[in-house]
């Protein structure tokens, strides 16, 4: 054991090291519900490393990259989906969030104010019971600059504490709510499935006895059309405005419930398999910059007898419209004539070493702004000195407004998925660590201190938002159970909720709901933690 401590005592790269080996491993574990810890186990690791010896921390500088690394790597991922919740048909679905988060604060201002509590148990237990790690560190970056080291170290402490706990009560109120209700005669298989390209007859014309076009049945049916047979047995690929004439047969491609929708609406399913003579279809990556933050309606691609028929970024389908962006390392399936097929693959990149050797000078060049905006003085009347968004605020702000630009002329901002995926957790990992290893010399006290306070306020506190949400969810006549999971995981932006959720309620409801609410939740906690961190300095 002696000789375990002074290797650890003696390397600093050796101690970081382990901790997220062990913290890995850790996550990995199965807990009562169903759950895993993932990632935030290396806070966790963190803390009883950091409690064998306070010595054990690390230095501020690798703390400050990873929060720069993350929140700036968020904030980039978010932005898209942020910037439409903050649109008119946006809002509506994220009102019992919003509220429930707006209660959460208030009821924690109130413990401060009236309940005479500490300012670093407090914020620890606000970030923790909501489980966020962004609000976190945003509210450690204020307390560096204008509270105490000490501080900092009781908001990790108390944030581990209440985080797991959340968690705990989280699940069985979900089993609850989900028992309120009867199950959903979807079940669990009721996630819709793409089915293989379906070759449709055209039998029917509009109600005013002219053909369907293309574009009328992709937007009434959510489909993607990309083949025509006419009746003279000429081929082609589809353009917007092509007519559907009765006696064709077209290729529609999607979901099967909008395939079948198509289907019932130009006529019906051909049993004649779909033939693919002059026309080939593949997977592409989007590797040319040039095509980054532009529409697929924009890109011209029917003047290359060409047509993008499905569209996957990370690991989600989205859906091909002619608003939808793309992005750097997205993967787009195109049915193309078989002698415009190499021009095709040259105009979209797909280039694999091209995406990983793309995005390094934007990303580095906003995380500069971002640190440069957060060194600007903001006077707050009541403080003797003024406040700063510091290198978690700025980074962060800067990222979410670049995001939701995605290109400046010639400069692209948003990276390929991948690669911002790596950098935000590898941000994460060394923020994880490194505040965890400096926090677990103050565990033992806290637990004899607040202990029992920090559990109630977590439970409590977790009961209080979500039955409210569901409440508001109710008055809204959102009453599917599924659309309860999946908001209370996205209040809780929690993926063990989410799995939870999907595992008992139709996933693709959970799904959606969770999407449309996250966005919002992830930067509403945030700034609320730091409003919060802002009112209780001012006293």
């Amino acid at each position: 054991m002696n000789l375990v401590h002074h290797l650890l005592a003696a390397s600093p790269v050796l101690r970081l090291f382990l901790v997220i080996v062990l913290g890995y491993l850790a996550g990995q574990i199965k807990w009562p519900g169903n759950f895993r810890l993932g990632v935030s186990a290396v806070l966790f690791i963190g803390l009883f490393v950091g409690i064998m010896d306070p010595a054990f921390q690390l230095s501020g500088e690798i703390m400050s990259m990873g929060l720069v690394l993350f929140i700036y790597s968020v904030g980039l991922e978010v932005a898209p989906g942020f910037a439409q919740a903050l649109k008119r048909d946006g809002l509506p679905a994220n009102i019992g969030v919003v509220v429930s988060l707006v209660v959460c604060f208030l009821l924690t201002w109130a413990l401060w104010h009236w309940g005479g509590k500490a300012r670093p148990l407090l914020l620890g237990a606000f970030c923790g019971t909501l489980n966020n790690l962004p609000a976190l560190a945003t509210v450690n970056e204020t307390l560096r600059l204008h509270g105490s080291a000490a501080e900092v170290n009781q908001v990790v402490v108390c944030f581990g504490i209440t985080y797991a706990i959340s968690i705990a009560a989280l699940l069985p109120l979900m089993q609850w709510r989900l028992s309120l209700s009867p199950r959903s005669k979807e079940g669990t298989h009721a996630a819709p499935k793409w089915v293989p390209p379906t070759l449709i007859e055209v039998e029917s014309v509009t109600p005013k006895g002219i053909p369907f076009r293309k574009k009328d049945i992709e937007a009434l049916a959510g489909v993607v059309l990309s083949r025509i047979t006419l009746p003279g047995g000429h081929q082609k690929i589809l353009q917007d405005e092509d007519a559907l004439p009765v006696g064709s047969k077209v290729v529609a491609i999607g979901l099967d419930a909008p395939v079948a929708k198509a289907a019932a609406l130009l006529g019906k399913k051909s049993e004649e398999p779909v033939e693919y003579q002059n026309f080939e279809t593949h997977r592409y990556f989007v590797s040319n910059q040039a095509l980054a933050g532009k529409s697929i309606g924009s890109l011209g691609l029917s003047r290359l007898g060409a047509v993008i028929t499905r569209l996957r970024r990370g690991d989600v389908d989205l859906p091909v419209r002619a608003e939808t962006l793309l992005h750097l390392g997205d993967r787009v399936r195109v049915v193309s004539y078989s002698d415009t097929e190499a021009q095709v693959r040259k105009f979209l990149g797909n280039s694999a070493r091209a995406l990983g050797e793309t995005g390094y000078m934007t990303y580095a060049l906003g995380i500069v702004i971002g640190v440069l905006i957060g060194q600007i003085p903001i006077p707050v009347p009541g403080l003797e000195s003024p406040l700063r968004l510091g290198t978690a605020g700025g980074p962060l702000v800067v990222a979410l407004i670049l995001g939701a630009t995605a290109r400046t002329g010639q400069l692209v901002w948003n990276m390929p998925y991948g690669s911002n995926q790596a950098f935000k957790h590898l941000g994460l990992l060394l923020f994880l660590a490194a505040i965890g290893l400096e926090a677990g010399g103050h565990v033992i006290e806290a637990l004899k201190g607040d202990g029992w306070f920090l559990m109630g306020y977590a439970i409590l506190i977790t009961l209080i938002i979500h039955l409210l949400l569901w409440w508001i969810l109710f008055l809204r006549h959102d009453r599917h159970p599924a659309v309860a999971m999946g908001q209370s995981s996205g209040l809780h932006t929690q993926p063990a909720a989410l799995a939870f959720g999907t595992t008992h309620a139709s996933p693709l409801k959970v799904t959606t709901a969770y999407a449309t609410v996250f966005p919002m939740c992830l930067i509403l906690k945030i700034l609320l933690a730091q409003v919060l961190t802002i009112l209780l300095l001012q006293h």
